[in-house]
């Protein structure tokens, strides 16, 4: 089933037009030098001298709260969606007497 619907979609996928690219970049990107190469130990070092420490966002006291919000709307989703009476009401059913 599941390569069945792989199939499908790689069919589907290869059926579709290719984009009209031509004339999307324009001439002052064209002519525009290519980007030099830079050591990764240069961007690295430019990186520390900002005072940012690289890989180590700051949560200064924003864990706990976030945790603490998390937790909260997990009990909420733990919580039932329907009260007894209304399970009550869908397990009777539809009277679909009253339809005829």
């Amino acid at each position: 089933m599941r390569i069945a619907l792989i199939l499908a979609l790689t069919l589907f996928a290869a059926c579709t037009p290719m984009p009209a690219l031509e004339g999307r970049i324009g001439a002052e990107a064209r002519a525009a030098p290519f980007p030099a190469l830079v050591p990764i130990e240069t961007l690295l070092a430019q990186a520390a001298s900002r005072g940012g420490a690289l890989g180590t966002p700051d949560f200064s006291g924003g864990i706990p709260a976030r945790l603490a919000a998390l937790a909260g709307r997990a009990r909420a989703l733990r919580q039932p969606v329907m009260n007894a009476a209304e399970r009550a009401r869908l397990a009777r059913g539809i009277d679909i007497g009253a339809l005829q």
